[in-house]
């Protein structure tokens, strides 16, 4: 099965992905869908958050809330628990624990670079050094924080709907989070925009997280993201399929 750069050959048996043509993905689709699925995506954040607070459980939970987001986005139905659970949590729990630490040791190295070329910055102000080298290295790690931010919702999607090495996998996040990137910022703006009432009034906010918030965010970056994976693999490799037919 070909796809889109090559990587797209190891999607995973059952249903989910019809042979008629692309539905119409639209705004209007997704106030439809999250209006229709808003009660089910508060369980799913409850569940969601209970199952993170172990923090070592925080990828394969995130693989389990995906999973049942990714079949909300598709119109497909998705049994809370047992879905979230066996399909996602379960089947996906090797890849989504090792991407997870990964993830972590990744933030762990960005944050001690900042600290580092902030602390060299101010000591070459001081000292009247130059500062340009370390005002790009600065300029560097915000751009891997972004840029590994924006693979994270193509990564567990791509984790609980095919069948591929991780390497592989965090190839194609890449090109997705750079190939996409003006979309990729204005989800990532509509987020902030919701989130931004509660820096204000972070205890609401606080409350709201076990229930709510969580579910609301990981909804509209998962279905946006989904129309990406929709489009740069999933068709392709229909569309290949039909032409060895």
């Amino acid at each position: 099965m070909a796809g889109f750069f090559g990587f797209f050959d190891y999607t995973k048996p059952g249903p989910g992905v019809d042979k008629d043509a692309l539905k119409k993905r639209s705004f209007f689709l997704f106030i439809d869908l999250f209006m229709r699925k808003f009660w089910k995506i508060i369980q799913l954040n409850m569940l969601y958050f209970i199952c993170c607070i172990p923090i070592v459980t925080i990828g394969p939970a995130t693989a389990g809330f995906v999973y049942v987001l990714r079949n909300f986005s598709r119109e497909e139905h998705a049994w809370i628990a047992s879905d979230f659970f066996e399909k996602g949590f379960k089947q996906n729990f090797k890849q989504s624990f090792l991407h997870a630490l990964y993830t972590a040791i990744l933030l762990l190295v960005l944050a001690l670079s900042d600290r580092f070329y902030r602390a060299m910055w101010k000591q070459a102000a001081l000292t009247g050094g130059n500062t340009i080298v370390y005002a790009i290295g600065s300029a560097f790690v915000l751009i891997a924080l972004m840029i590994l931010t924006f693979m994270q919702p193509y990564v567990y999607l791509m984790i609980v709907t095919f069948e591929m090495k991780l390497k592989d996998i965090y190839k194609n996040a890449l090109i997705f989070a750079v190939a996409k990137l003006p979309k990729n910022i204005l989800v990532a703006l509509c987020c902030v925009i919701i989130l931004l009432p509660f820096a204000s009034y972070y205890l609401i906010g606080l409350i709201l997280v076990p229930f709510f918030l969580l579910g609301l965010i990981g909804f509209i970056v998962v279905f946006w993201s989904y129309l990406t994976i929709e489009q740069l693999m999933i068709v392709p490799a229909r569309v290949a399929e039909e032409i060895e037919e």
